[in-house]
């Protein structure tokens, strides 16, 4: 209590001093903040703050610089994002000075501010809403969801678990865990639950990086969520440029510096459908440091014909962490139910970051079944091989530039996707946009029914009406 009076005199003494100082020290590391050169992608990923004016969007003009770029590749790193620290705010003195002048925003986390949150696909409802559709005749191509529903046997899991929802759940998840353990070969200390595998990520955040410190290294065209991530955790990111829409594997592990912690890469890569080869892969792995734990996004394995070994890199103990959903081709992914495999030691460690029942009961039940549930999955994964490949071959022959696909969806050229996506919307076809991914003239258009393909196929050349050229038949 005696050592409150002492700033106030201070403080009295010299009113107008205490204002240019923390001025300096605000604007200090907005100075010191590097926007990245690839401009796009970083700034939808990891926005910088507002004071800072961001690069114009791409030109023709731009290209050679971001070309020039890629044959000479740069030794410096290129971070996104930026960390600021308001030490005058946590001074009493000011606290006291500025009483009845702060807003909320002025004591919130600084990089959740600048923050723009994830963009998720339209949802059906809100479309038969917003245009007076009937929503049975709303199709939605839009999420990368299976087009078949759920597995039946998790649907009867469910509907069993639901006379015990007036219990908690299993919080550590004990039967769904095994069940997952025994199917790729692992003990049940190498599994860990997650709300999503999104939660995987944030878990891998709260458990390796520290704000300010610690760094991440992710692609281009990476899912957005690895950047958000890292700004609302106060972690540089270093964005890397693909190679036709593909990662570049040499170009990431040059980036790596004794600061990074983490490193993504998702094979199928959403939203581009790439993969990267399983020997690649591997040699990728091999060559990466020990600081750096390497996070193989894997929600779109199961689609693959020769999926690499990823399973022995977890029996070996690389330092790696899988991460897998229930909600490609299992079918569940309103349940929010997923996995990451890794070596006990690092499993261990995420679990000490994961919060209690985060897995509800309903969705361990479901997941269980379903991930027994393998001739539903044999069934999601003909149609959406067979249904890609007609999309893809109707693409060719409108003259189409598209992205060759290992998942279950395409990016596909139409000059400009969010007018195409407005367009087929009216139409009742829900596809995604990626003007938010900085690619403003690609949709990504998930793989249906048959009938659905079909439909959509048949409205596209009216949609694109105008935007780009045509081949007809």
């Amino acid at each position: 209590m005696t050592a409150v009076p002492a700033p106030e005199v201070t403080v009295k003494a010299t009113p107008p001093l205490p204002e240019p100082a923390p001025q300096a020290k605000i604007e200090t590391p907005k100075k010191e903040a590097i926007p990245c050169p690839i401009t796009e992608p970083t700034a939808s990923f990891v926005p910088l703050a507002p004071s800072v004016s961001l690069p114009a969007p791409a030109t023709p003009e731009s290209k050679p610089a971001i070309q020039a770029e890629e044959k000479k590749p740069t030794t410096q790193p290129l971070f996104t994002g930026r960390v600021e620290h308001t030490p005058d705010l946590d001074k009493p003195a000011r606290l006291r000075q500025n009483k009845g002048m702060l807003s909320v925003h002025d004591i919130a986390n600084r990089e959740l501010l600048d923050l723009v949150p994830y963009e998720p696909g339209k949802p059906v409802d809100d479309v038969a809403r917003e245009l007076g559709l009937d929503p049975a005749s709303i199709i939605k191509l839009a999420s990368n969801e299976n087009p078949l529903g759920p597995s039946p046997l998790a649907q009867a899991a469910m509907r069993d678990a639901v006379d015990k929802v007036h219990f908690y759940p299993d919080g550590g998840g004990f039967h769904l865990r095994n069940a997952i353990a025994k199917s790729f070969g692992l003990g049940r200390e190498n599994v860990v639950l997650g709300n999503g595998s999104n939660e995987i990520i944030e878990l891998l955040f709260h458990t390796f990086t520290r704000p300010g410190i610690h760094e991440i290294v992710t692609t281009r065209y990476a899912f957005a969520v690895y950047t958000l991530m890292a700004q609302l955790f106060g972690v540089h990111a270093i964005v890397v440029d693909d190679v036709d829409f593909t990662p570049d594997l040499t170009a990431m592990l040059r980036a790596v510096t004794p600061q990074t912690r983490l490193i993504f890469l998702a094979s199928p890569n959403n939203p581009t459908g790439t993969r990267v080869t399983n020997e690649a892969l591997e040699a990728f792995l091999r060559d990466l440091p020990p600081h750096v734990i390497a996070v193989l996004d894997e929600a779109y394995y199961e689609f693959l014909d020769n999926p690499p070994d990823t399973v022995g890199q977890v029996r070996a103990g690389a330092q790696v962490v899988l991460m897998r959903t229930f909600s490609k081709i299992q079918g569940l992914a309103g349940l929010r139910i997923g996995y990451g495999l890794a070596p006990m030691e690092i499993a261990d460690l995420l679990q000490r970051a994961r919060q209690p029942f985060n897995a509800n009961s309903i969705a361990q039940a479901g997941a269980m079944a379903g991930l027994a549930d393998l001739d539903h999955q044999r069934k999601t994964k003909a149609i959406t091989d067979e249904g890609r490949r007609v999309v893809e071959e109707a693409f060719a022959r409108m003259g189409l530039k598209y992205v060759p696909s290992s998942a279950n969806f395409v990016l596909v050229n139409v000059g400009d996707g969010g007018e195409v996506f407005k367009r087929l919307m009216k139409k009742g076809i829900i596809v995604r946009s990626m003007v938010s991914y900085h690619l403003p003239e690609y949709i990504r258009v998930s793989i249906g029914t048959p009938e659905q393909n079909a439909r959509f196929l048949a409205e596209l050349p009216g949609a694109l009406e105008g935007l780009v050229k045509v081949t007809t038949p």
